[in-house]
């Protein structure tokens, strides 16, 4: 499947090893704003191990280490986009906390709208020289397993 393909079909939004290909593609050969655009307020379901939580009043979040997925940035290097911080929808929480820490999970969330203060995909070279993509997630809602 070519990416143009994967994207009319939206495979990426249901196989993390797709996104990551499809992302890898779109960052080395697209504009930012296009790329915003590809992922924006996108809706996708992906699996992975819950590995943190912190489900405080203000803010709940969900870490969820996703399969290895490394892109090759080129000059920039390598950057990993193992493990995605999860803002939860509020509705959710309880149903978070109910997930023990190293389960596998299958999960919910919204990608952040292209036009919001930080971008759906973002890519940034840390002074250690570390490069790390932010993928821009919210609205995190576990999937029970009947559902």
């Amino acid at each position: 499947m070519s990416p143009n393909e994967d994207t009319v079909n939206g495979e990426w939004q249901r196989d993390w090893n797709v996104f990551v290909d499809f992302l890898a593609k779109q960052l080395r050969g697209s504009p930012n704003g296009e790329i915003a655009s590809q992922f924006g307020s996108k809706q996708v379901t992906w699996s992975g191990v819950l590995v943190e939580k912190s489900l405080d009043e203000l803010a709940p979040i969900v870490t969820i280490r996703m399969p290895t997925g490394a892109i090759d940035l080129g000059n920039l290097g390598v950057a990993d986009v193992s493990d995605q911080s999860v803002p939860c929808a509020r509705d959710s929480v309880a149903r978070w906390d109910a997930i023990p820490i190293g389960a596998p999970t299958s999960f919910t969330a919204i990608f952040r709208p292209e036009d919001a203060m930080f971008p759906p995909v973002e890519v940034k070279q840390l002074t250690s020289g570390r490069v790390v993509v932010f993928v821009g997630l919210t609205d995190g809602r576990p999937i029970a397993n009947d559902d």
